[in-house]
This record gives C-alpha cells, sequence and structure tokens, in this order.
C-alpha cells in the first residue's frame, strides 16, 4: 500500500543523500508564522517552516489545485495538493523523484502530471479517483493532509481550503 502522511514521503526522498548532507539546525532560529498571499500563496508552513505554496490554481467544478515546496535540508521536494471544495475533501500526492545533485536530492510534481505521468486535474476528477490513480502508480498520497496539520503550532498551518474561499465562497469547503 502507498499511503503514507508526505512528511515522511518527503523524508524519503532524501534519505538517500542524508550520509552526504550534514544539516545544520539552528535551535535559536525564530519560528515564523505562516504568510499568505490573495492568491493563496504562502511561506513558512509546516514544521520548522519548510512548506510553501504556489498560488492555487482553479481546475473548475469546485475543484483546485496548489503546488506545495518542501524545503529539506537534504534536498526539496514537491508535491501536488487537489481539493475538492464541493466536497471538503483533500488529497497531497508526492512529486516524483527528479534526482540528486551534490548529495541533495530533488522531486518534482511535473514527473507526475500529463504529459510525463499518470496525472491530470480536470474538473471531473476526484480525490477518491486520484488516489486510486496514484495508487496504481505507486505515487505516494496521504489523505490526511487535515490530521497531518493537527500536529503542527497554529502558527505553522496553512489552510489548505483558501482556494475554496477564494473560488467557490458557497462550498463545503469554504466553510472550514
Amino acid at each position: 500500500m502507498t499511503r503514507v502522511f508526505l512528511t515522511a514521503a518527503a523524508w524519503v526522498v532524501c534519505a538517500g543523500a542524508t550520509f552526504a548532507c550534514d544539516p545544520v539546525i539552528d535551535p535559536n532560529a525564530p519560528d515564523l508564522p505562516v504568510t499568505a498571499g490573495p492568491d493563496c500563496s504562502f511561506s513558512n508552513g509546516g514544521l520548522d517552516d519548510t512548506v510553501s505554496g504556489a498560488p492555487v490554481v482553479d481546475i473548475g467544478g469546485g475543484k483546485i489545485g496548489q503546488k506545495l515546496g518542501i524545503n529539506l535540508y537534504c534536498g526539496a521536494a514537491e508535491e501536488l495538493m487537489f481539493v475538492d471544495c464541493t466536497r471538503s475533501e483533500v488529497v497531497t500526492l508526492a512529486g516524483g523523484y527528479s534526482g540528486s545533485e551534490g548529495g541533495v536530492s530533488n522531486s518534482s510534481i511535473a514527473l507526475i502530471q500529463a504529459p510525463q505521468g499518470p496525472i491530470s486535474l480536470r474538473p471531473s476528477t476526484t480525490v477518491a479517483g486520484l488516489a486510486a490513480l496514484a495508487e496504481k502508480n505507486d505515487i505516494a498520497y496521504s489523505l490526511n493532509a487535515l490530521a497531518n496539520l493537527a500536529g503542527q503550532k497554529p502558527i505553522n498551518q496553512f489552510d489548505p481550503f483558501c482556494g475554496c474561499k477564494l473560488f467557490y465562497p458557497d462550498s463545503a469547503g469554504a466553510q472550514n
């Protein structure tokens, strides 16, 4: 079964490089609050302020997509977040491994999306359908994005339903 928490999957992406990468963690670094833009882009999310989000994209039919970037000590990972605003459901998909350079591993969502990969977001796309497609194609995914956020401090939590509020204000997702 491919279902994993993506924060763990992101660390797995860089696991091969951990011997070449020596992270330096500053215990005195400030814990910055999430900052969000009017287009739902954000920075300083997640644990250690490592998650950022690109502007949200309206897919149509009450669906939105957003590219998440995770700045790791041993590389960078991308995740694709898909939100069905009408059903208030979220799935995140790990980007495909894009190689390593200088001991740093990286992943990219371009490698899982058409034309290179099997993922294509349309107004008819469903969370369950994406999860099944990810499972079939060995793409790490999570249906627990909200549970993952619950483990973070409030100042580090980003709003996965921001795009629902922006594009579909009368939807169930906009009420979250």
